[in-house]
């Protein structure tokens, strides 16, 4: 991925229809890691407290 930086531009803020000069940056820093995958057991740990609280509010909806 390049990132540029705007060296020079008119004064318009909209930059539609004008020319503008762009410098290319170096990036720095190292190698950006890669998020480990979840495992099937986090992934359904996770489920069941989403299912445990969707469960909570249907109940307390159609308590009389």
């Amino acid at each position: 991925m390049a990132k540029y930086k705007i060296c020079s531009s008119m004064k318009n803020k909209n930059l539609v229809g004008d020319i503008v000069q762009v410098q290319n940056i170096k990036s720095r820093g190292g190698i950006k890691q890669k998020h480990k995958p979840k495992s099937t057991r986090d992934l359904l740990i996770e489920f069941m407290g989403e299912q445990r609280g969707y469960n909570t509010l249907i109940e307390k909806k159609f308590q009389v």
